[in-house]
């Protein structure tokens, strides 16, 4: 009788194993393994005439990290950075800001916000801007 328990336990322990291993293969085939984080060269036109989807996938989104270390934005008139990028989104999120651009999902395994290109406006110039979350 002990030696069947014994058994027994053994099997819901291999059992128990392999779902755990069975999980953790599908979470991150579906998730952390489907990220495609390659970034792109920012182009101006693609950006705006692309529009940003709700994917990893979006142009703004692989574009955006480009932008920021290759462009000089801050000191930028608003005029110029609406020349780089297009007309702001309309957007009730972010009401602090002064000029939002939808980017598209948020780069994390477990996705569940949007990211963000968000600018403050002082005298008609950039005073800062900043990636952010919904």
């Amino acid at each position: 009788m002990k030696k069947s328990l014994k058994i027994i336990g053994v099997i819901l322990g291999t059992l128990a194993l392999l779902l755990v291993l069975s999980f953790s293969a599908f979470y991150y085939w579906f998730t952390i393994g489907a990220i495609d984080f390659e970034p792109q060269k920012f182009d101006s036109t693609i950006w705006k005439n692309t529009e940003p989807t709700m994917s990893w996938e979006s142009v703004r989104l692989k574009m955006v990290d480009d932008l920021i270390e290759n462009e000089i934005i801050n000191g930028m008139n608003k005029s110029s950075v609406i020349a780089l990028l297009g007309e702001p989104d309309d957007t009730p999120y972010f009401q602090s800001y002064d000029m939002v651009y939808y980017l598209g999902r948020e780069r994390q395994a477990i996705a569940i916000d949007s990211e963000w290109l968000v600018f403050k406006i002082v005298g008609n110039k950039v005073d800062s801007y900043a990636l952010v979350r919904d």
